[in-house]
């Protein structure tokens, strides 16, 4: 086995949750093995901007994981001007709540999955929006 092949293994997939991610989500994308840091507990970033929180997560390598669909708007106005981010993962918001917590770490996990065996790289979501619906 190659060394690359080997770091394509031990790869874990980087997110960025936003506020209205619940805990349970987060907890359970972690007890899969995806690291996930909090936008209000880990990074203490209550009061930034969309932008501000795009940023951070890209500058961290992660992707973002939100309900709020301005992030939409964000990646196409990063696309105009040549800018890049790690991927976000927009939810629908007929998932917020107890009854979208299944879906959304199903979704993510496969994607955790995926990487953990060497089928793509974390860089396949860049400048990507994935929606989880």
């Amino acid at each position: 086995m190659n060394l690359l092949k080997q770091e394509n293994i031990m790869a874990k997939l980087k997110i960025m949750s936003d506020k209205h991610i619940a805990k349970a989500i987060t907890d359970q994308l972690e007890k899969r093995g995806v690291d996930v840091v909090l936008r209000v507990e880990t990074v203490e970033m209550d009061e930034a901007s969309d932008e501000e929180l795009l940023e951070y997560a890209t500058r961290e390598g992660r992707a973002f994981l939100t309900f709020d669909d301005d992030f939409e708007v964000l990646n196409s106005e990063w696309f105009k001007v040549g800018k890049s981010h790690c991927g976000i993962f927009r939810c629908g918001g007929h998932l917020l709540g107890d009854k979208g917590i299944g879906r959304v770490v199903t979704s993510i996990a496969e994607y955790h999955d995926l990487l953990v065996a060497g089928v793509g790289t974390q860089e396949d979501l860049y400048n990507e929006v994935t929606h989880i619906n």
